[in-house]
């Protein structure tokens, strides 16, 4: 793991009142596997949420 970013593969770059997200030096960008499979778990979370809420709705 990066001791930059710890493996989140974004650094933010304060520079006084505004904020800039830049890709880690380190390790360089996440890989399209992997943002990939993080967007898999995001849409699965999403749709669990979906079903969830509606069942309590009804």
């Amino acid at each position: 793991m990066c001791n930059f970013c710890n493996g989140t593969h974004v650094m933010k770059d304060d520079n006084g009142p505004l904020a800039f997200f830049v890709t880690c030096p380190v390790c360089g960008p996440k890989s399209a596997e992997v943002l990939e499979a993080d967007r898999k778990e995001r849409l699965r979370r999403l749709e669990e949420a979906r079903a969830k809420f509606k069942k309590e709705a009804v």
